[in-house]
């Protein structure tokens, strides 16, 4: 079979898996996408690869009423008994899948919250359809009776509520300018629909789909590898059978041309796939390292550890919540750690989010040998404090110098003399870099109260 010219609805929501039976296939990036990656079917007709019957079931008016207590368990029977019979099923809403009234407002009970994850109106409405197993729905007039708010509401996640389990469809209403419906037209999750002539890497597969960024989910690691626009050369290679995060900041049709992928397993697990939310749930760091090497940069949200760049990803630090709950914001202000090759601290940077960043999901820190060299001489509060017997003493230097540390008592007696020596300019942080005091003066007794000073 072949349809030369694809119809290419309006997509928001999770995901779609599709079967695809054309070479040529479109796809319009709003929401968060999913195409299966191993279609039934050869782009040429007179070689199939298999055969296979496809069950589709659709249902229409969807909206529930107080009878729907006991005509959903009825439904709910008659839709597994047709599924049992043919394996190859798709499940499709008409319209209406709810509409405002009592069994509706219901669902906004507190007491209810332990069965919905969170209550609000519409989300049991929600719920049956996601547990009776519809993999699409269109939009009638009733989805927008409560307005577009209440919509976006039940397409999120919202803490445990899991939101919509698949998308919704329109031919023809445009959702951007909506600043309800709008934000879910931003990060996507697609896989590659047919094996292309040449491999694509992360800088054509942006390329392709219009994206300011590209994360890649390693099931080995249980991490994420970003790849931003601005990122040096092609990035990692893009393969079938893998789900890849891509961020865009307006609508797009993208079309692929390409053979079937074989009915075979994918070899790498794609990334966990959960309900679609608005926010700002994957992100990426570029970091810009000039004249530096031999470091690694470990990145906090606060007190959260979220990523960490290293050469072997080119400094790219990638986080995700699959969740789809937000992993940054605008005005948040990252914690970037500099540490050498031992693991040792070298120095603390402060990089605040944009709301340039947020748009396109990833931020940029630009790294030189003058960010790891201070602009005057210090020494920092000794750690831990207080201490027995031992602390260490972190400074830092403006330029290359010979370091003495004294150390006094309460009294302004020299307890302590460090003679560091000659040493280069930059951040002496961690216990490996930082003076070292065991508590003991200069005669090897234990002095219990003191006062540090420096040259």
């Amino acid at each position: 079979m072949q349809n030369k010219e694809p119809f290419v609805p309006n997509f928001v929501g999770r995901f779609l898996n599709v079967h695809t039976t054309t070479t040529i296939l479109s796809i319009l990036l709003l929401g968060t996408l999913t195409l299966g990656s191993t279609p039934a079917f050869s782009q040429n007709e007179e070689a199939p690869i298999s055969k296979s019957t496809l069950q589709l079931l659709h249902a229409a008016d969807m909206e529930g009423g107080i009878e729907a207590l006991e005509n959903a368990p009825r439904f709910s029977s008659v839709l597994n008994a047709l599924k049992a019979e043919i394996e190859d099923t798709v499940i499709i809403g008409a319209g209406d899948s709810y509409i405002p009234g009592p069994f509706f407002a219901a669902a906004n009970n507190g007491s209810l919250r332990e069965v919905l994850g969170r209550e609000g109106s519409g989300r049991a409405d929600i719920l049956m359809l996601n547990a009776m197993g519809f993999m699409v729905g269109a939009l009638g007039n009733h989805e927008f009776d409560a307005g577009t708010g209440t919509l976006a509401g039940l397409i999120a996640a919202d803490r445990d509520y899991v939101g919509t389990a698949f998308p919704f469809l329109s031919a023809n209403l445009d959702f951007s300018p909506d600043s309800n419906l709008a934000a879910l037209h931003k990060l996507n999750m697609i896989s590659l629909p047919l094996m292309p002539s040449e491999p694509y890497t992360a800088r054509a597969f942006m390329k392709k789909t219009g994206a300011t960024t590209v994360v890649e989910y390693n099931p080995a690691a249980g991490s994420f590898i970003g790849f931003t626009a601005n990122s040096d050369g092609n990035g990692f290679p893009i393969e079938g059978g893998k789900d890849y995060i891509v961020n865009v900041t307006a609508p797009k049709t993208v079309r692929f041309i390409g053979s079937a992928w074989q009915n075979t397993a994918p070899t790498v697990a794609a990334a966990p796939r959960l309900s679609s939310s608005p926010k700002t749930w994957a992100f990426v760091l570029r970091a810009q390292l000039e004249g530096i090497s031999g470091v690694t940069l470990t990145v906090y949200n606060g007190p959260i550890r979220v990523a960490e760049a290293v050469d072997a990803n080119n400094f790219h630090a990638a986080w995700a919540d699959m969740n789809r709950q937000a992993v940054v914001s605008a005005g948040d202000m990252l914690t970037v750690e500099v540490r050498d090759t031992m693991g040792d601290l070298i120095r603390t940077l402060q990089h605040e989010i944009s709301v340039t960043d947020i748009h396109r999901a990833f931020t940029e820190l630009r790294l030189t040998p003058a960010d790891l060299i201070p602009k005057r001489p210090l020494l920092l509060a000794n750690y831990p404090n207080p201490f027995n017997p031992e602390t260490w003493l972190p400074y830092q230097l403006a330029n290359d110098a010979e370091v003495t540390i004294r150390i006094y008592s309460s009294a302004g007696h020299l307890v302590r003399q460090l003679d560091l020596g000659f040493q280069q300019a930059g951040y002496y942080i961690g216990k490996a870099r930082a003076a070292y005091w065991d508590g003991r003066n200069d005669l090897g007794e234990d002095s219990l109260q003191a006062f540090i000073s420096t040259n």
